[in-house]
């Protein structure tokens, strides 16, 4: 296990496993903010709303006629205090070791304009939090959304942007689908690794189960079995990062060959989801799943 899955595990367990149960709205509550979606009408008043996922794995909404502070900085601290909030919701443990992996690795990019936008709806902001050994917080700032749109396209902070929009925030719109992130990357999979897509053609492959408790096993499938996994890993596509994890036990391993024996490149799965040395992928089928 990689030193980042074990402190990451580490801090989980110090702050986890609070319920969800019917409770004060400050019961298990972290002040210490992980990610937020800020929102501030504009044109027709001055209501706003917000919803944080704190380090305990608790998610709150805050909802209020007043208008949040200005900044960023401001609105993490006001929220970090104030008691108007309600408990909505509560991540996994190991979804929570995603995000934490992600917050961990994302990079503050600037923000790039994008297209669409709407008057006066007001705006939307996403951002992510990370905390020093001293306590002291940065904010990443991951997009904005409504009257302008802009995006951090570094691939943790866009991963964290997608999560929170879609696993946290409240969406206050019947139909959020044109404030949904846009433009979310889909790469086949010989062409997210620099390779040409022929590689696949009159390859043959192995397959590797590498688990902690049994070790490695490798077999080779039969010509039906081979032929459906070959298909599959050449119509398969690249997404956006799931989590900044790499060393996880067990992974599904496929090993290329040409025909003349040569190694010609490996691809590994953790369930569903592609293994690289910076994180995980998620991954739109081909034909079958990779397991």
């Amino acid at each position: 296990m990689s030193c980042l899955i074990k402190r990451l595990t580490a801090i989980l367990c110090a702050i986890c496993f609070f319920p969800l149960a019917a409770a004060p709205a400050d019961a298990g509550r972290s002040p210490r903010i992980l990610l937020m979606s800020c929102y501030q009408q504009d044109g027709w008043g001055d209501g706003s709303s917000a919803t944080f996922l704190d380090e305990n794995g608790c998610i709150w909404r805050y909802e209020s006629a007043a208008p949040l502070p200005e900044t960023e900085e401001a609105r993490l601290a006001f929220l970090a205090e104030t008691d108007a909030v309600a408990l909505v919701g509560q991540m996994d443990f190991w979804r929570m070791l995603e995000l934490l992996s992600l917050i961990e690795s994302a990079q503050p990019w600037p923000l790039e304009p994008q297209s669409a936008g709407a008057a006066d709806f007001g705006l939307n902001t996403y951002s992510a939090v990370r905390y020093g050994a001293d306590g002291s917080a940065e904010v990443i700032p991951l997009a904005v959304s409504g009257n302008w749109t802009a995006k951090n396209l570094e691939p943790n902070a866009y991963a964290l942007y997608i999560a929170l929009f879609d696993e946290i925030a409240v969406h206050g719109t019947a139909d959020p689908a044109w404030l949904r992130p846009m433009n979310i990357p889909r790469e086949p999979l010989a062409a997210f690794y620099g390779l040409e897509q022929a590689l696949f053609e009159g390859a043959t492959l192995t397959v590797s189960f590498f688990d902690p408790q049994t070790g490695e096993h490798e077999y080779m499938p039969d010509e039906d079995e081979m032929q459906e996994k070959l298909d599959w890993l050449a119509n398969v596509a690249v997404t956006y990062k799931k989590n900044a994890l790499s060393d996880v036990r067990p992974t599904c391993v496929y090993t290329l060959y040409s025909p003349q024996g040569e190694r010609l490149a490996a691809f590994a799965f953790f369930r569903d989801l592609l293994v690289t040395g910076e994180g995980m992928y998620t991954v739109e089928p081909g034909g079958s799943k990779a397991q």
